[in-house]
């Protein structure tokens, strides 16, 4: 017969199994986001030099155009 005590500790293994897993997934979360991150923003720095580029054509077509 197993005492009460160990199944308390099983509930308890599981649950903080359970926990380490959701930390886990966060850490990966936190490390994917981290690591992108230049990315991103050399993305982000490249479609506003893009769009500057953009407006810059479009002011000095109606510049001429006057």
């Amino acid at each position: 017969m197993e005492d009460w005590r160990y199944e308390n500790l099983r509930e308890d293994m599981k649950r903080l199994r359970e926990d380490l897993q959701q930390v886990r997934g966060r850490t990966h979360s936190v490390e994917t986001w981290q690591s992108l991150f230049p990315l991103r923003t050399l993305i982000v720095i490249l479609w506003l030099v893009t769009i500057g580029i953009w407006v810059s054509g479009i002011a000095e077509a109606i510049a001429r155009s006057q």
